[in-house]
């Protein structure tokens, strides 16, 4: 097991932080809150950090599950146990053409 940081990207409506929690909630047994900041000072557009700790594919088929939620529009994951300064091991971005990269199974 690992430990990660995963920052979501998300349009809040009414009780999405709450359908995050309940799917992040469905993939881990532990999921620390680390905290939600509106990306603008008035904007339904928040961010969501997290820390979770998981090995690679139960995390990668979380963050695949969670690329279906439309509210999601970014999911960011660093690597925290990868020594004293994290990584970016996976990243996913909805534009006219979704961009996602992860990285290779460890």
């Amino acid at each position: 097991m690992e430990t990660y940081l995963l920052t979501l990207g998300f349009q809040d409506n009414d009780f999405t932080v709450h359908l995050l929690m309940n799917t992040l909630q469905k993939h881990f047994e532990e999921v620390q809150f680390i905290e939600l900041s509106n990306r603008e000072e008035v904007s339904r557009y928040r961010k969501l950090r997290l820390v979770v700790n998981a090995d690679w594919n139960h995390l990668l088929a979380a963050s695949k599950s969670l690329e279906k939620n439309t509210a999601v529009f970014e999911i960011q994951i660093m690597d925290l146990s990868s020594g004293d300064t994290p990584s970016l091991c996976g990243i996913y971005r909805k534009q006219r053409n979704p961009t996602n990269y992860y990285r290779a199974a460890a």
